[in-house]
């Protein structure tokens, strides 16, 4: 065997690594940046605009019972 053998087989072995190494110092793309996205523009315009107000309301109570007398007789008022 000759002394500078492994010598040689280095030689020829590292640009292989190099050349396979290479590749990974690539740097990583990231995803596709999206177009902006579309905003419709108006003028401005002054005007009046009336005032009203909505309100919700309920005409039952949130329990409704049933008023009766225990005795004989007409109930005159609900306190």
């Amino acid at each position: 065997m000759h002394p500078f053998a492994p010598l040689r087989f280095c030689a020829r072995l590292l640009p292989l690594l190099l050349l396979a190494a290479l590749p990974a110092c690539r740097k990583a793309q990231g995803p596709a940046v999206p177009p902006p996205p579309e905003v419709l523009v108006t003028k401005v315009a002054a005007r009046d605009v009336p005032v009203y107000r909505e309100w919700l309301g309920n005409l039952d109570g949130s329990v409704t019972t049933q008023v009766r007398a225990r005795v004989a007789g007409y109930p005159v008022a609900q306190n």
